[in-house]
């Protein structure tokens, strides 16, 4: 190979650290991880050891991770100083050093735990060691990207399926040999990542598209060679668990309709003997077509595994492509038939199982820029922080259309008018009638906006001068903007009537901020990627409402709401005029994407979609700087708990861990059956936790507000450094939960009795 087509192949690495990163970011990770303490529990498994064992191996834990805190903040540093988005081959030349030292700990941790380890636990100590190895290696970029979930561990795959100990014993031989040989091929791929990424050896590409295809194919043959002797029952278990996890992109050809179906079929208690071997048979000619049409795409994924990237940048192979069609057409055609034929045999019984199918295991990944060659590696299933989800109302599909009151923004007034209890009912049903009214007068409106604004890039607005579409698309949003706005007129007139208040009153007047300012402010639907800072999405009166203060605080309140006001309003204007010009630029000049603009033309949007951005900003740094405004004219409580409400609302991602035992926690605190003991364990180990757990919290929530935030919509210019920091403090912290989370998970586990510990819900580590 020449220096001018090596060169050109590998430039795809530039694309490579960019693309992946992007599509695993929440998978693999740039820098070594350390062991963690879910890790540990399948060390714990893997050498059955005792609860008082795996206590002991805690402690140990905790110092091993003390003393990597200090190389992962160095590494943090030297991953800042490169950032992901931009490449380069320095950072690279850091991993191997990182991940000796890396190992270095890892040593010094399992050296350690060997005098707590029986001897015949510490005979099998080096399998969980080559574990550790096989992880360290197999969570980085470096490697993760080359493979991808396309080799899934075996070993951790029959965990996974909860193999019984007796069917590992049998097997052990063949996994410990299994096991060598996969750590030994990670570790291969690994040590040609690195000339391969910073184009030092004009071989590298031959060589890691050898090593790739010959993992790929040692594991798919031990695979086999494990599964024959596993019990009949284990099975199909285990052959789901592998192709869903070696062969995603190709498994959703599977039979999903017809087999289960059948099934489900063939438990019909009054079926005659023939209707049940005849369904048995379309069963038996299901599972053989889908296992047939798998084996051929399995051929074809491993040919085109990863080859080669040509000059003019990657493309997925069209023989792949055209394969994976063929054979979704010929299952769909199958099964078409088979369903026919189960309906022909069930007549009107047909109806009580056609509503049964299997979930489908949709593709993922797709290829793969990497370093001068291209993949098509299925990527593992995201990890993805649960998030507490709300239902959207279908005005907010629009975010400078004026929105009918909410139900939390109608709370808010009632609290900012200090409404008497024996009138809510009146006043909520005056509320009620208004969001009827606004939905029968104008949801029709509305979805007419909704449909000319989707299909704004085509002439099927019946409007072809794309000025007089965004003129006519204006001109809808403002007829509804005066309806809402006349309709929110009539109900408060309504309301002051009620409360026998007027427009001096200074409750109207809080009131009447929140009110003129509901028109330009702007609710995000955000779909996918990171938020961490959200702070310019926060309105401080609307806060201060929530915590219910007397109107003796109210009046002290009054010279610092008014300062808020007067800096607030102004950007909220601002940001929402320039929005409204840069979504009208956007379709006349560019007439929906349909020509280019001119370089001035460009310019001139560039630097509104830039000033958007920065309005955005600056609501969020207005936002951070009077909630201390605010709090300082609060007593002690109201300023924590204000505090503690702004932190939950500008910062929702450090709230957010499906892993937290807080609740947990709480539940046992309440439990009925506590012996004296167990409360006072019980009380020092929520102490403990809630004290180490706020801490982390408060460094997450400090990395996302120093976290720049911008606006969803236009697009933006991405600050990789502050990309990364984030990054990886927010990896840094998130391990730090599932440290914390582990601990009182374990100590529970220690106080309580197992019929307890039924009574609670204990969540499950990520």
């Amino acid at each position: 190979m020449t220096n001018q087509t090596y060169l050109a192949r590998a430039i795809a690495v530039c694309l490579a650290m960019f693309f992946v990163a992007s599509a695993a970011a929440m998978t693999f990770s740039r820098l070594p991880r350390p062991i963690t303490f879910t890790d540990l529990d399948r060390y714990g498994d893997r050498l059955g050891l005792s609860m008082q064992q795996r206590h002991l191996l805690d402690a140990e834990l905790e110092q091993y991770r003390g003393e990597f805190a200090e190389l992962r903040d160095e590494m943090i540093e030297v991953a800042i100083r490169y950032p992901r988005m931009r490449r380069s081959d320095e950072f690279i030349r850091h991993i191997p050093g990182f991940v000796r030292r890396t190992q270095a700990l890892d040593d010094e941790f399992f050296h350690a735990i060997k005098p707590i380890l029986t001897e015949s636990q510490q005979a099998s100590l080096p399998q969980v060691q080559m574990m550790r190895e096989r992880s360290l290696y197999a969570q980085l970029d470096l490697v993760g990207q080359f493979i991808g979930n396309a080799v899934p561990d075996l070993t951790e795959l029959l965990a996974d399926i909860d193999t019984p100990a007796d069917v590992l014993e049998s097997i052990q031989p063949t996994l410990v040999e299994y096991e060598q040989r996969l750590t030994q091929s990670i570790h291969g791929i690994f040590g040609g990542a690195i000339p391969l990424c910073t184009m030092e050896d004009e071989r590298s590409v031959e060589m890691m598209i050898e090593r790739v295809r010959a993992l790929r194919a040692m594991n798919l043959r031990s695979y086999r060679q494990i599964a024959e002797q596993l019990p009949e029952s284990l099975q199909q278990t285990f052959h789901h668990a592998f192709y869903v996890r070696a062969y995603r992109n190709v498994y959703d050809t599977g039979m999903y309709d017809v087999i289960p179906k059948a099934r489900a079929a063939l438990q019909i208690s009054d079926l005659n003997e023939s209707t049940h071997h005849a369904l048995q048979d379309i069963v038996d000619e299901a599972l053989v077509l889908e296992q047939n049409i798998l084996e051929r795409l399995m051929v074809v994924a491993d040919e085109d595994a990863i080859v080669p990237a040509p000059l003019g940048g990657a493309v997925g192979s069209s023989a792949y492509l055209e394969a994976i069609n063929d054979a979704r057409r010929e299952r769909s055609d199958a099964e078409r038939e088979m369903v026919e034929r189960m309906k022909r045999l069930l007549g009107d019984r047909y109806e009580t199982v056609s509503d049964i199918r299997s979930e489908r295991v949709h593709s993922s990944g797709g290829w793969r820029y990497v370093c001068g060659v291209v993949t098509n590696a299925a990527a593992p299933p995201r990890t993805v922080r649960a998030r507490t989800s709300r239902s959207h109302s279908p005005w907010e599909a629009d975010v400078l259309l004026a929105r009918p009151i909410a139900q939390q923004q109608w709370e808010t007034y009632m609290l900012l008018l200090d409404t008497p209890s024996q009138l809510r009912p009146q006043l909520d049903a005056m509320y009620q009638d208004y969001r009827r009214a606004i939905e029968e007068k104008y949801e029709d409106r509305r979805r007419d906006l909704n449909q000319f604004i989707a299909h704004l890039g085509h002439d099927s607005t019946g409007q072809r001068d794309p000025e007089a579409r965004a003129r006519r698309r204006d001109e809808l949003r403002d007829m509804l903007r005066a309806k809402v706005e006349r309709a929110d007129a009539e109900l408060f007139a309504a309301v002051y009537v009620l409360l026998n208040v007027d427009e001096h009153d200074e409750r109207v007047k809080r009131v009447q901020w929140l009110r003129d300012r509901r028109f330009i402010q702007m609710k995000f639907l955000r779909r996918g990627g990171a938020h961490p800072n959200r702070a310019a999405e926060v309105d401080l009166i609307e806060l201060v409402a929530r915590l219910d203060v007397s109107p003796h605080d109210w009046h002290a309140l009054n010279d610092v709401a008014v300062a808020y006001e007067a800096s607030l309003v102004p950007l909220l204007r601002d940001r929402f005029t320039q929005l409204r010009k840069y979504e009208y630029d956007a379709l006349t000049r560019r007439d929906g994407g349909r020509r280019m603009m001119t370089s001035d033309e460009s310019q001139a949007f560039s630097a509104l979609r830039k000033s958007i951005h920065d309005l955005h900003r600056d609501i969020a740094a207005l936002n951070q700087k009077h909630v201390d405004h605010f709090a300082n004219a609060l007593d002690a409580d109201a300023a924590a708990r204000l505090h503690k409400l702004f932190a939950r609302l500008a910062y929702p991602e450090a709230f957010e861990d499906p892993g937290s035992m807080a609740d947990a926690l709480r539940a046992a605190s309440s439990l009925r059956d506590l012996l004296p003991e167990q409360r006072d364990r019980l009380s020092d180990i929520q102490a403990t936790f809630a004290t180490r757990y706020e801490s982390a919290r408060y460094e997450l929530i400090a990395a996302s507000a120093a976290y720049t935030p911008h606006m969803p919509g236009p697009g933006r210019t991405v600050d990789v450094y502050m990309e990364e920091r984030f990054e990886q403090a927010d990896a840094k912290w998130r391990d730090e939960f599932a440290a914390i989370n582990h601990l009182a998970r374990r100590e529970l586990r220690s106080v309580l009795h197992p019929d307890q510990l039924q009574q609670l819900h204990i969540p499950h580590p990520e």
